[in-house]
């Protein structure tokens, strides 16, 4: 019998946690059938193990083993190794929630639509209600891709029409959605050296430009958004790069650029969106960046920046644009530090994004003592 759902699972030092990645899927209560692909990418813990004793009990998973390539690179082979109609990625310390069932059916029946997109549970613990799990009407509504293109060039987010369900869909992650694997291997014959189907090398907001060079393709319109309860369980406490800001972190930007700027190249995105893409990247990762404390630190990061903003594309970037903060939807008063960097002043954009960073400590911290001194009353 055809597959339905090829699952691919990039694995990664996971051995505590793919196992019960795998049973979400095993234990799935839908009428589909899946294959599940689990890439182990150079792992060196047991993880292999343990998808090897999984493997032998049930025909349907695959794993394969790899050098460490990164996550990307992982999808990119599991996608390579797909065969069902659908192609859905679950990252190997997240679980599946039997709580979407009959909307994952419906979506998994309707051929129609190029992407379906389902709503996502954020979790510390991977630990869900049984509320969770009941099943719901399986309704959806569509949105145009090209709108959703706009919207996660501008905005890093989905159309105001899909935040209006007060629903939480995760605009950027290529987990908790359907692809048509047709149009996955399209985009791989595409001729875009640097996406197979996602761009090579890129370690952060790889999923943001993947899902762009999806939705630009040709035949790509419908994207159909499921608003029941959730289908997957994102687990921030077992995430291994949420929350965690490294120095080195910047020095990926000047490859997100060029990528990003291929989709210029290949007419898939304007000039324009390509520099909005690369201005949220930037100012993204330098208010991440002034978090970080320490002499060593602080010296590395900055010498980082300095060669970003040093960066032939990223300079042209920036000039087009002139660091216009507005145009990404942030507020003026990060201005400054795009100014100073636009400038080529990494120190000067760092100490602003370490100002803004101390700010936001503080305010976090009064936030939690008021709300602690008013639980008391």
């Amino acid at each position: 019998m055809d597959k339905d759902i090829s699952v691919v699972i990039p694995a990664y030092n996971a051995a505590r946690t793919v196992g019960r990645a795998i049973n979400s899927v095993l234990d799935f209560d839908a009428a589909l059938e899946w294959e599940i692909i689990v890439v182990n990418d150079g792992s060196t813990d047991e993880t292999r193990a343990v998808v090897e004793k999984l493997e032998q009990s049930h025909a349907n998973i695959l794993l394969i083993n790899q050098k460490n390539k990164g996550r990307s690179e992982a999808r990119n082979t599991g996608v390579s190794f797909a065969t069902a109609r659908w192609v859905m990625f679950l990252d190997s310390d997240d679980v599946l929630l039997n709580s979407g069932a009959p909307s994952l059916v419906s979506a998994a029946r309707d051929t129609s639509a190029q992407l379906h997109v389902f709503p996502m549970l954020v979790s510390d613990d991977g630990v869900t209600s049984e509320a969770l799990r009941d099943s719901c009407a399986a309704l959806s509504f569509e949105v145009s891709a090209r709108e959703i293109v706009e919207s996660m060039a501008t905005a890093a987010g989905f159309p105001r029409t899909v935040s209006l369900t007060g629903t939480f869909f995760e605009a950027n992650s290529p987990c908790a959605r359907l692809y048509q694997r047709s149009f996955l291997q399209s985009l791989v014959d595409s001729g875009l050296s640097g996406f197979c189907p996602f761009p090579r090398g890129v370690r952060f907001s790889e999923d943001r430009l993947f899902n762009i060079a999806y939705l630009t393709l040709p035949g790509v319109s419908r994207v159909l958004f499921w608003p029941s309860s959730p289908i997957y369980c994102w687990d921030l406490g077992e995430s291994s790069t949420v929350g965690k800001v490294n120095p080195e972190d910047g020095s990926d930007i000047p490859l997100f650029a060029t990528r990003s700027f291929e989709l210029v190249d290949d007419g898939k995105v304007t000039v324009k969106t390509a520099d909005k893409l690369v201005l949220r990247e930037i100012l993204t990762k330098l208010l991440r960046a002034g978090s970080l404390t320490g002499v060593e630190q602080t010296r590395e990061a900055i010498s980082i920046w300095r060669s970003v903003a040093l960066d032939s594309c990223i300079m042209h970037c920036l000039e087009r644009c002139r660091g216009n903060v507005v145009l990404i939807g942030y507020k003026r008063r990060f201005q400054p530090m795009m100014n100073a960097l636009v400038r080529g002043d990494a120190e000067s954009a760092f100490l602003w994004a370490r100002l803004w960073a101390t700010l936001h400590k503080w305010a976090d911290f009064f936030k939690c003592n008021l709300r602690g001194s008013s639980d008391v009353t």
